[in-house]
């Protein structure tokens, strides 16, 4: 078709000029039709996104996102009775991925996301203060729960750092450790930590075993 495309339609001429014109149409078309469906599918993805995050955030079961998503359905008809684009917004909610698996991998992305930003906030921040507590699973192994409280902009906040099992045994030489390594494997300076006897007792002191 290109190499014909001067022969048919001649440099110069209206006809040529009206084709150019018909395919830039046709172009603009296609791309707007592309951009509507890029639109819709982000928005679906923002969210059942949203929607795994209050799941999560309630602690209630993956599985919910189907109840979800059901509910949606069912009262869409009432809902946008009045709505000219009830048949749109009825098509995005069947296009929500909320099954089990899939907001378990949402979870897991969104958990790995904020706690990125944490460790951003910690290596950003002027130093840190530990609080440190010990807790058994359903399976009876003990746990360390790590928590964090640091300065962002003049203000602190509190947050989970870890929360570490101690599979062996529990004295002060097991927790300072288990503390260590945490802080090394997230690449966070063990000198930044605010030294305070309230938050670092002298037992978990790696000069002290016990």
């Amino acid at each position: 078709m290109h190499g014909d495309f001067d022969k048919h339609y001649p440099i110069g001429k209206k006809l040529r000029e009206d084709k150019v014109a018909s395919l830039k149409k046709k172009l603009h078309d296609q791309q707007s039709i592309f951009r509507r469906l890029l639109s819709s599918s982000d928005c679906a993805t923002e969210a059942f996104v949203k929607i795994s995050w209050i799941l999560a955030k309630k602690q209630k079961p993956y599985s919910d996102g189907e109840t979800v998503k059901a509910c949606f359905q069912e009262s869409a008809d009432s809902l946008f009775a009045e709505f000219k684009n009830k048949d749109e917004i009825k098509k995005q909610i069947s296009n929500l991925q909320l099954s089990h698996q899939t907001v378990a991998r949402r979870v897991e992305i969104i958990s790995g996301d904020v706690f990125d930003q944490l460790l951003c906030e910690l290596k950003n921040a002027s130093g840190f203060s530990l609080a440190l507590d010990e807790s058994c699973d359903v399976t009876d192994t003990e746990q360390l729960i790590i928590w964090v409280r640091y300065d962002v902009e003049d203000k602190f906040k509190e947050e989970l750092l870890a929360l570490v099992p101690l599979r062996n045994t529990t004295r002060g030489e097991d927790i300072y450790n288990a503390l260590k390594e945490c802080l090394v494997r997230n690449s966070l300076d063990m000198k930044k930590p605010y030294r305070s006897p309230r938050m670092v007792p002298r037992r978990w002191s790696d000069k002290e075993r016990g």
